[in-house]
């Protein structure tokens, strides 16, 4: 399993991240520098490395002030 983070404004991609530690480590570093307006647009979820998971078995999309809140 491995983090993505989308800006969902943009549909850009932010950043792929090994652990969701890591990827909340860059939405703090992003809260700090930029503020709490940086991070609303910002969606947090988790991905199968391959294609033969189960999306029931994830852990819910983190975003805007769920997002925050976790950080």
């Amino acid at each position: 399993m491995h983090w993505a983070l989308w800006d969902t404004e943009t549909g850009n991609l932010v950043g792929d991240y090994d652990s969701e530690d890591e990827a909340l480590a860059a939405v703090r570093d992003a809260f700090y520098r930029l503020g709490p307006t940086a991070i609303v647009p910002l969606a947090l979820g988790a991905e199968h490395d391959d294609e033969g998971g189960v999306d029931d078995d994830l852990p819910a999309v983190l975003q805007g002030n769920d997002l925050i809140a976790r950080v």
